[in-house]
């Protein structure tokens, strides 16, 4: 457990006996940056057994036989990059666990494993939302890669708050997919590639266009979605011209019959 780049605790746990990795139905630990999505079992006893997430009137201790239970506290992760966005979907948990003979190896069907004490403290101190990173790299080496992206991140906000459309951008992607570290959040991906398209980022035009069309910076707005594409589209970007071609011939949006057909026949002419 960290605050800022500090260790303020650290505990004995067991991962995937399959391994790290990300694949359904694989039984490895995810990586990357996870989320706290759900906390269970706040006033549960030590040892009380969940089965599907549901606590049942069992408690399991270490003479417990056959496969290890879920117990005594659960904090469900949710994915937070391109790459472990199924971890929910998963089932993945920080979660107690009565064998404490299998911690400090590979033991579980991807979840984490924590002694009952340790759980219930780790439970008592983060919240929903909080942010949990899973690494194969050693400690040191994952504060190192967290201060270096810190680092990277912040020069790139200083960037593009100096007006580089270059930097705003790279903030809108990396936000927008959960790349170079970064976590994936549409709010703060709306608020860079908004940034990015008005100092005239043909790219950040094109992904606040997506995000305006899927209706994740807020409400659907199909017609905002075709304007920033369209605005792309004339900047000579293929994908956002493509995308604006289907908006108009689906009519989708774009006005009246006439006017989709007069903005088609000027997408012809713009070249990439």
């Amino acid at each position: 457990m960290m605050k800022g780049n500090s260790v303020v605790k650290s505990y004995a746990i067991s991962t995937g006996l399959a391994g790290a990795g990300e694949e359904v139905d694989s039984g490895k630990t995810p990586r990357g940056i996870h989320f706290i999505a759900e906390k269970l079992g706040a006033d549960a006893p030590i040892g009380l057994v969940f089965e599907d997430l549901l606590p049942t009137e069992k408690i399991a201790d270490e003479s417990w036989l056959g496969k290890p239970p879920v117990t005594t506290r659960v904090l469900r992760l949710a994915g937070g990059e391109r790459k472990n966005l199924n971890t929910f979907d998963r089932l993945i948990y920080i979660h107690g666990s009565p064998i404490i003979r299998l911690l400090r190896q590979p033991a579980s069907g991807g979840c984490i494993r924590l002694t009952a004490l340790n759980v219930i403290e780790l439970f008592d101190n983060v919240q929903v939302g909080t942010r949990v990173l899973i690494s194969e790299e050693s400690l040191e080496d994952t504060i190192l890669a967290s201060r270096v992206h810190r680092a990277k991140y912040e020069a790139t906000t200083a960037a593009a708050l100096t007006g580089d459309s270059n930097a705003a951008h790279a903030l809108c992607y990396e936000h927008r997919y959960g790349v170079n570290g970064q976590e994936v959040s549409n709010e703060h991906a709306s608020v860079w590639c908004l940034e990015g398209s008005q100092l005239g980022n043909a790219l950040s035009m094109t992904v606040l266009a997506e995000l305006l069309s899927l209706g994740l910076a807020g409400t659907r707005d199909v017609n905002m979605a075709l304007a920033w594409y369209l605005k792309a589209a004339r900047l000579g970007q293929p994908f956002a011209k493509k995308k604006a071609i289907e908006y108009l011939t689906e009519g989708v949006a774009g006005g009246n019959d006439e006017e989709r057909a007069q903005t088609l026949r000027e997408l012809a002419t713009v070249r990439p």
